[in-house]
C-alpha cells in the first residue's frame, strides 16, 4: 500500500472503516481502535496524519510497536497487517484490520464496536463472563472444583505467612519442612556450600519443598525458555481466571522461584535461581 491509498481514505474521510490519529502516544490511544475495527468490519488506521485539518505530522511507530500492542493487550489475538509508507520526509504507519471471526475481541478486558466513527465500550470482560455460551457453559461441579481450588490455595497462602511472620529475612527457598531438623553450628557452613554447589540455575524437575501444581512446574519451564510472562499470558496458557493466576504467580515469587518486575499493568515475572 502506497500514498494513493491513503489519498483515497482521505478523500472518503473518517469512518468506521478509516480512523485517522495525528500523533499516538500510549496504547490506550490506539488499542480501543484496533478492536474495535476488529470487532465490526474491519478498516484501516493512519497514523501521522490529523484528518480535521490535513496536517501531517509523521510517526516513528513500526511494526513491531502495534504488535506489542496487539499480542499484551488484545485477546483473541487479531491479525492487523503494517505498512509504513513515506510521504516526502515523512513517515505514516498504516494499520490494516480484517474482521475476526471470534467475536468479541477485548482490549484489555473491554470490548469495543466501532460507531459514528469512533470506538465505543461494547461488553466488559465481567459482563462476558456472566452470559456463557453453549459451547462453553460452566457446570456445577466446574463451580464447585474451582471454588475448591481457591479455598485449598487461600489456605496454603495462610500457612505460608503464618511460618514466616517472624522472620525479618526470608530465604530464597521455603522453610517449612516438617521432617527437617535443626542444623548443627558445627554443620552449617558445610550443608550451606553443599547446597551452592548441587543447585543448577535449570533443571528438569523442579523441587521444592511445597508442593507445585501442575501449572506452576510448567510456568517455571516456560520462564526457562521464554523468560518472562505477564498474568495475562498466564491465563492465556491454563484458562484460569485473574484472582487464581495472580494467587499462583504470588506464591513462586513467595518462594523465591521467581521475581515480579515492573509496577501496574506493566507488571511481568521472571526465573529466579537460588544462590
Amino acid at each position: 500500500m502506497n500514498w494513493s491509498f491513503i489519498q483515497s481514505l482521505i478523500q472518503q474521510g473518517k469512518s468506521n472503516q478509516a480512523v485517522f490519529f495525528g500523533k499516538v502516544s500510549s496504547p490506550d490511544h490506539l488499542g480501543p481502535s484496533l478492536v474495535g475495527l476488529a470487532n465490526t468490519d474491519g478498516g484501516h488506521i493512519v497514523i501521522g496524519l490529523d484528518i480535521r485539518n490535513l496536517h501531517l505530522f509523521g510517526t516513528f511507530i513500526d511494526k513491531s510497536w502495534i504488535q506489542q500492542v496487539i499480542d499484551n493487550y488484545c485477546f483473541p489475538r487479531i491479525s492487523a497487517s503494517v505498512n509504513i509508507v513515506e510521504k516526502g520526509d515523512h513517515h505514516l504507519c498504516l494499520v490494516s484490520i480484517e474482521p475476526h471471526p471470534e467475536k468479541p475481541i477485548y482490549y484489555k478486558n473491554t470490548c469495543y464496536v466501532m460507531d459514528n466513527a469512533e470506538p465505543i465500550v461494547a461488553l466488559q470482560n465481567s459482563e462476558a463472563a456472566m452470559e456463557p455460551t453453549s459451547e462453553n457453559e460452566f457446570t456445577q461441579d466446574d463451580i464447585q472444583k474451582i471454588t475448591d481450588e481457591m479455598v485449598s490455595t487461600i489456605k496454603d497462602i495462610q500457612s505460608i505467612q503464618e511460618s514466616t511472620d517472624d522472620r525479618t529475612d526470608r530465604p530464597p527457598l521455603p522453610i517449612n519442612n516438617e521432617n527437617s531438623q535443626p542444623p548443627s553450628h558445627n554443620s552449617s557452613s558445610t550443608q550451606s556450600s553443599q547446597s551452592a554447589q548441587t543447585s543448577p540455575p535449570t533443571t528438569p524437575s523442579i523441587q521444592t519443598e511445597f508442593e507445585l501444581n501442575e501449572r506452576q512446574q510448567k510456568t517455571l519451564r516456560y520462564l526457562d525458555a521464554h523468560q518472562t510472562i505477564q498474568n495475562r499470558q498466564y491465563r492465556e496458557l491454563f484458562t484460569v481466571s485473574h484472582k487464581t493466576a495472580h494467587i499462583e504467580l504470588v506464591q513462586l515469587v513467595d518462594h523465591g522461584l521467581i521475581e515480579s518486575k515492573g509496577s501496574g499493568r506493566s507488571t511481568h515475572y521472571v526465573r529466579q535461581y537460588p544462590s
